[in-house]
């Protein structure tokens, strides 16, 4: 049986937890947007890529979070699905995450990513995932 839930319904359940949400979007494997905010998606991609190309922990991580003075960027990928998402500074990560792998678990792409390595601003190597992440805040903060 399929599932009734949808890249635009799960982004828009997202979004009713949180408060602290700025702007989401999910990208197909191919780095498409399949739902959500058009004005992120190019920041979206680059942060995604970042997890993907990018050398050291990065390259290892399924989810990403990165608090920055204008908000915290968060993403969790697996192979045929990324979530990205915008939220205020004064988001709670740890629970933004789980939101985020839950969605994306219940969008049917959980099992690669749910035994993934979680890579924070912590840990060394990541200027190009950081860069995408300040771009990825300024862009969502032209939503408000």
């Amino acid at each position: 049986m399929t599932s009734a839930l949808t890249p635009s319904i799960a982004l828009g359940y997202l979004r009713a937890l949180s408060t602290d949400v700025r702007a989401a979007v999910a990208l197909d494997a191919a780095g498409e947007r399949v739902a959500g905010d058009p004005s992120i998606v190019a920041a979206a991609r680059a942060l995604v890529s970042a997890m993907a190309h990018e050398t050291g922990p990065v390259a290892a991580a399924t989810e990403l979070a990165l608090r920055l003075p204008a908000g915290v960027a968060l993403a969790v990928r697996a192979p045929a699905l990324a979530i990205v998402v915008a939220a205020g500074p004064q988001a709670l990560v740890p629970l933004l995450l789980h939101d985020l792998r839950t969605a994306r678990d219940d969008l049917g792409d959980a099992p690669h990513a749910s035994r993934g390595r979680r890579w924070t601003k912590s840990d060394a190597g990541a200027d190009r995932a950081i860069e995408a992440a300040h771009a990825l805040l300024a862009a969502a903060g032209r939503n408000d």
